[in-house]
């Protein structure tokens, strides 16, 4: 990714240096299990809207990275309180006795 500017993004193939641009609204930056907060800290004050989620707040399993970015992505422009999503729940909640 070369560029961001909330209408588009910018691409730039690693090999070939072919560029490609994409119409998004909303960017989610995928990286490696490590923690730190590191590019969050660097793109603050460059992009209107930044969260910081997953593993850049505390490392942990692949199953809480994915349900965090899921759940994250989900309450893109969202205001108020988070969503609730019973599939990606630990355990499908059982109906009342």
């Amino acid at each position: 990714m070369t560029g961001f500017d909330a209408e588009t993004v910018d691409l730039e193939q690693i090999f070939s240096a072919e560029a490609l641009r994409i119409a998004a609204r909303s960017l989610v930056i995928v990286g490696q299990r490590a923690g730190g907060s590191a590019l969050f800290d660097a793109l603050q004050g460059q992009i209107a809207s930044l969260l910081l989620t997953g593993d850049a707040i505390a490392p942990g399993v692949i199953a809480h990275a994915v349900y965090q970015g899921h759940k994250t992505a989900r309450e893109l422009g969202v205001a108020g309180a988070a969503l609730r999503v019973g599939r990606d729940m630990a355990f499908a909640p059982r109906p009342p006795p």
